[in-house]
């Protein structure tokens, strides 16, 4: 099956002799799944690094497996602002990515914290002790660790993005296809596994 740069557009065929045209969405959707998987494995890596350099080894996350979530959706986010931004000449587009991700990650942060904590009775981070926190979910340092965040994604992680999405889309589609469900289906298991231990 042909790929994604390898489709012809066919809005100047004559209706009568169109072939039937792939729909190139699901050829970005599944590239975008597979990194968010990739994203959240990577997050769970940084964060248990983390806190194990400062409290000993511990695991992170609210999943049985090494993925936090929040991060695979925070890069997802970037991505799709990131693919709008390089087509629009803005100005001082590093200051507005940078607050904006600040406003738009603290209150993503805030929000699945408070629904977990809602949902489960847990709570997966704790900033009550930090200085100028809101409720413990989230506090002005960390506040500006997703705006550096996002700056730093934007110059380091983004350009290994494009070329693992170039890579992504010289790959096979029914291969990509299967592997997107079966990282798929593990993944959906190991949230099913993770509610049913903190709800029972």
């Amino acid at each position: 099956m042909a790929d994604e740069e390898s489709l012809i557009d066919t809005k100047d065929i004559p209706e009568n002799k169109q072939l039937i045209v792939i729909n190139t969405d699901k050829y970005k959707f599944d590239n975008l799944i597979l990194f968010f998987l990739i994203f959240s494995i990577l997050g769970w890596i940084f964060e248990t690094a983390y806190t194990s350099i400062q409290l000993g080894l511990t695991k992170r996350g609210f999943l049985l497996g090494p993925y936090c979530p929040i991060y695979g959706c925070g890069a997802i986010m970037l991505i799709i602002a990131l693919s709008y931004i390089e087509k629009m000449e803005i100005k001082h587009k590093y200051l507005k990515l940078f607050f904006g991700a600040i406003i738009v990650f603290s209150a993503f942060e805030y929000i699945v914290g408070y629904g977990i904590e809602a949902l489960f009775k847990i709570r997966c981070w704790d900033y009550t002790y930090d200085i100028l926190n809101l409720n413990g979910r989230i506090s002005i340092m960390y506040c500006f660790m997703w705006g550096l965040a996002a700056i730093l994604f934007t110059k380091i992680l983004y350009p290994l993005y494009q070329k693992g999405n170039k890579a992504l889309n010289k790959m096979n589609y029914r291969s990509k296809h299967a592997l997107v469900i079966v990282c798929c289906s593990v993944f959906i298991f190991d949230i099913i596994l993770s509610c049913i231990k903190y709800l029972v």
